[in-house]
C-alpha cells in the first residue's frame, strides 16, 4: 500500500475519506477506515524504531506522508493534545462516578487525574 500512497500522500495533506477513495477506486485496493489507520500506524512504528524515514503526519488538515522533522514534530504535538483531551475526559468522569457511588480512585489515578488537572488549568 506505501507504494501506492507515494506520490500521492506526499503531494499535500489529503483528508482520510480522499485516501479511501484514492486507495479504493484508483490503486483497487479495497480498504476499509480502520484498517488504514492501522496501516498508518504500522508506517509510523518503523519511522519510531529507526527502521524508516517515513511517517504519516496527521493534523486538522489531514494526513500527509513526509520526512521533514518540523512537519513531524507538529503531528506528534497535535496527537500529544488529542491525548490530553482524552485523559482528561477519563479522568473527569472516573472522579465523578467515584464521588456519586461512594468510592474512591487508586493512588495512581489520584496522582494521575492531579497531573491532568493541573495540565489542563495550564491550557486554559
Amino acid at each position: 500500500m506505501l507504494e501506492y500512497l507515494k506520490g500521492y500522500l506526499d503531494k499535500g495533506w489529503k483528508k482520510r475519506e480522499h485516501i479511501l477513495y484514492f486507495l479504493n477506486k484508483v490503486c483497487g485496493i479495497k480498504i476499509e477506515d480502520r484498517t488504514l489507520r492501522l496501516r498508518f500506524e504500522e508506517i509510523n512504528k518503523q519511522f519510531a524504531k529507526g527502521e524508516s524515514e517515513l511517517f504519516i503526519a496527521s493534523s486538522e488538515e489531514g494526513y500527509l506522508l513526509t520526512t521533514d522533522p518540523e512537519i513531524i514534530l507538529k503531528s506528534l504535538d497535535y496527537r500529544v493534545k488529542r491525548a490530553f483531551t482524552i485523559l482528561r475526559m477519563y479522568y473527569r468522569c472516573k472522579k465523578t462516578l467515584s464521588e456519586r457511588n461512594q468510592l474512591s480512585l487508586s493512588a495512581d489515578e489520584a496522582t494521575v487525574y492531579e497531573i491532568v488537572s493541573k495540565m489542563e488549568d495550564q491550557d486554559g
